[in-house]
């Protein structure tokens, strides 16, 4: 398996992409390439347009333009990403085909455009492309299976949390440990951040149960607030990790806490404050 610290600026890289969704065919039988542009605590890299039915060589690459992404919400955006240094390649049949440089013009659009996430992201904007161009009608029924699949979990889960709210406890609480589901990384936040978010949130229950059944809502306010401060500065200090997955379950937890201080409207001051 290639490390991604092995990677060099200018590296071109082909992989298989994979099916969009659970609705999509099992295998693809298509590639794509992508190229790093820079190297160091974060990997920016650009996906690059071509898609092919066999593997390419680096002759049919090496000249591609950066992928422009227009389907669905895209409107002619650049297919910029950045990912951790420290985290595995999850592309499928990755391979280094070799080296072509880096041009000022690839470099200037970094500040502008890469989104954070795991390698996984190439394969979603080249394959998305692609069935966005030549397979537009079954791509959005199966994205829209996809998202009604995704509402009905939602609501699932909606459910049981109201259901478990009725029952929670400062002591339940405590007893638990959060965020169970971050595992393993990647795709979630690395280890060392997720134990010490959980650290910030014990130091904020044993505060906040110690105020007694019913603070003041200006002192849990605070706590709160505090509890969201170090937040934004311990994700910043991990390179913006909180995604999607994560900001939906640290919400949960940030709105068990104000149920619990009876000030459930508190969590409507979370948005406000986050930077996540």
């Amino acid at each position: 398996m290639i490390k991604a610290m092995a990677l060099r600026p200018g590296d071109v890289c082909v992989f298989r992409t994979s099916p969009i969704s659970s609705f999509s065919e099992s295998a693809t039988g298509r590639y794509a390439a992508l190229k790093v542009l820079t190297v160091g605590d974060k990997i920016v890299y650009a996906v690059l347009d071509g898609i092919f039915t066999e593997r390419p060589n680096l002759g049919q690459v090496a000249h591609s333009p950066v992928l422009r992404n227009k389907h669905f919400n895209f409107k002619d955006t650049p297919a910029l990403h950045s990912t951790s240094s420290n985290w595995d390649i999850d592309l499928l049949d990755f391979a280094v085909l070799g080296n072509v440089g880096v041009a000022p013009t690839e470099l200037a659009l970094i500040p502008r455009f890469p989104s954070f996430g795991t390698w996984r992201t190439a394969c979603s904007d080249a394959e998305g492309e692609w069935r966005w161009r030549h397979d537009q009608d079954a791509f959005k029924r199966e994205v829209q299976l996809d998202r009604e699949s995704r509402e009905a979990k939602r609501r699932a889960e909606r459910e049981r949390y109201d259901e478990r709210l009725k029952h929670l406890t400062w002591e339940a609480l405590m007893a638990e440990t959060l965020f169970t589901r971050w595992s393993p990384s990647p795709p979630f936040p690395p280890d060392n951040f997720t134990e010490a978010l959980r650290l910030k949130f014990r130091d904020a229950m044993l505060e906040l149960r110690g105020m007694g059944l019913k603070p003041s809502k200006k002192a849990a306010r605070q706590v709160l607030h505090t509890l969201v401060n170090q937040i934004n500065r311990l994700d910043a200090a991990h390179g913006q990790v909180i995604e999607t997955e994560e900001r939906e379950d640290v919400c949960a937890a940030l709105g068990e806490f104000a149920f619990l201080a009876r000030h459930p409207a508190l969590i409507e001051d979370v948005d406000n404050w986050r930077t996540w």
